[in-house]
């Protein structure tokens, strides 16, 4: 997405982090306004794309990438949403105080965190 131009964490209160090993991104999020959001008025964001690179994973990189882009959606969103299926990632999320909103997008369910 960032590529070809879709998704460039250009708007407002939106940010995007890497992790890297000299020129290998290891991991990655970002957050964006949440797109999925009819209506959005700019005040919930999506966190999106947490990714951590297989050989890199159990040393808390996600850890410090969800807690970094928490800390700044704070400044801009009022509620911060996702979606997973991956059941570690969701034990993560719910470490961070995001709760299940009994929605899904694409099957997967939505989980969402007031700030």
């Amino acid at each position: 997405e960032w590529k070809n131009g879709k998704n460039r964490f250009e708007k407002r209160g939106e940010k995007a982090w890497g992790l890297f090993i000299n020129e290998e991104c290891i991991a990655f999020a970002g957050v964006n306004i949440d797109p999925y959001i009819e209506n959005n008025d700019g005040t919930i964001g999506r966190l999106r794309h947490v990714y951590v690179a297989q050989k890199y994973r159990g040393l808390g990189l996600s850890k410090v990438l969800v807690s970094t882009a928490l800390e700044y959606a704070k400044k801009y969103f009022k509620v911060v949403r996702l979606s997973t299926n991956n059941p570690v990632a969701r034990h993560l999320y719910e470490s961070f105080g995001f709760t299940d909103t009994g929605e899904t997008k694409n099957g997967k369910p939505i989980l969402s965190i007031i700030l």
